[in-house]
């Protein structure tokens, strides 16, 4: 029977301390695969019953040998990677920007002005 496994069993067999060095003596940067780690639960939970086989997860982490030649797959699943860091870091910062100006614009509705008063002749117009 095939064993399978969920996202969060990967990832706590991943960070369990022998398995990191059984991974690094078979040629794996473990930074980089802890870098990876939820981009890889993220695939891992798309799959259609959230699970992925035992094998899948040591042909995932054999992947990541140093030792291994780039191919067009790796690449492309690096720009998709640098595509997902991309689209999270710029959702974070549209939300950061929309509550800053949505504070702002509560200010000046307030005319609350950071402790200045209108006519005060110190802000630069």
């Amino acid at each position: 029977e095939e064993m399978n496994i969920t996202a969060g069993e990967f990832q706590n067999i991943m960070m369990l301390p022998g398995v990191m060095t059984i991974v690094q003596e078979a040629g794996v940067d473990v930074v980089v695969l802890a870098d990876m780690l939820e981009l890889i639960c993220e695939d891992v939970a798309k799959k259609e019953n959230g699970t992925m086989a035992f094998p899948d997860l040591v042909e995932i982490v054999l992947s990541m040998r140093g030792t291994n030649p780039a191919t067009v797959k790796d690449c492309k699943e690096q720009i998709r990677i640098t595509k997902t860091v991309t689209k999270q870091c710029m959702t974070e910062v549209q939300e950061e920007l929309a509550k800053e100006f949505a504070k702002l614009r509560n200010e000046l509705r307030n005319g609350d002005f950071g402790g200045y008063d209108a006519g005060d002749d110190d802000i630069e117009r």
